[in-house]
């Protein structure tokens, strides 16, 4: 972490420069928001904790806490088809190897998940399953960036806008190459519903009699922000963090929320 105190005025500065439309959802590429891969400014991304592979994790976490079945099986199959082979290799390694590779790509949200599943709402046999699927999902070593990037707050962000979370700034030791955790909650909330609607459609899931996809939804939802704060929290502890509201002609408005 640092000691950079950003400001509202500051913030933004960052969100104007770096603000563009999410664009459509069939375009967008899904990365953990911690993930320190190489990004292309102005293309389309969704932040989402453990990227793809996380929606997976987080439906677990939402079964469990509201005593709904999921089918692991139909659910990755649900998975790989609403966002695309693309991100699915289909390799496999031992569990030792696994756990080597969520250290040595920094992924903060499985390292997480891995320590402390009962924080997240997962058991041991959801744990296992997510752990045999996670070679499949995790970025390559040759995207991982080699400077040192530091995470200075976090954006809640709402409207059609999101941001590009990396800037620079000139300090004292000259530039330094900072970042900021993106919730995008129209990009979270659109996606969760279009998902939710396909693990019904597929009966990937087993709801209580009465229960449909919308209440499915709600419920994944909540569950799904419990996993963005709590993660915040741990990698994120005493940064500050801001709201910002998009409105349609791309204007913002700004609300400093404190510290994570």
């Amino acid at each position: 972490m640092t000691s950079i105190n950003l400001t509202v005025k500051q913030v933004g500065g960052v969100v104007y420069e770096n603000c563009q439309p999410v664009g459509e959802r069939l375009d967008w590429t899904v990365l953990c928001f911690d993930d320190q891969v190489k990004l292309k400014r102005g293309l389309p991304y969704l932040y989402f904790p453990g990227g793809v592979l996380g929606f997976l994790t987080q439906l677990f976490s939402t079964a469990n806490s509201y005593g709904f079945s999921v089918d692991y099986q139909k659910s990755m199959k649900v998975l790989i088809d609403f966002f695309g082979k693309k991100w699915y290799s289909n390799k496999l390694e031992d569990k030792k190897l696994i756990q080597k590779k969520i250290k040595k790509n920094n992924c903060f949200y499985f390292q997480l998940l891995s320590k402390n599943p009962q924080l997240f709402h997962i058991n041991e046999k959801d744990l296992d399953f997510i752990n045999q699927q996670l070679n499949s999902f995790l970025p390559s070593d040759n995207n991982q960036l080699k400077d040192n990037t530091t995470i200075i707050g976090v954006l809640i962000i709402s409207g059609n806008y999101t941001v590009y979370p990396y800037f620079i700034q000139q300090t004292d030791v000259g530039e330094k190459r900072l970042k900021l955790l993106i919730y995008q909650q129209n990009q979270v909330n659109q996606v969760l519903k279009e998902f939710s609607q396909k693990l019904i459609k597929d009966k990937a899931v087993t709801l209580y009699p009465g229960c449909d996809e919308e209440y499915l939804y709600q419920v994944f939802l909540e569950e799904s922000e419990n996993h963005f704060f709590e993660s915040f929290k741990n990698i994120a502890t005493g940064l500050p963090i801001f709201k910002i509201d998009f409105k349609k002609d791309g204007r913002f408005k700004i609300e400093d929320l404190g510290k994570v």
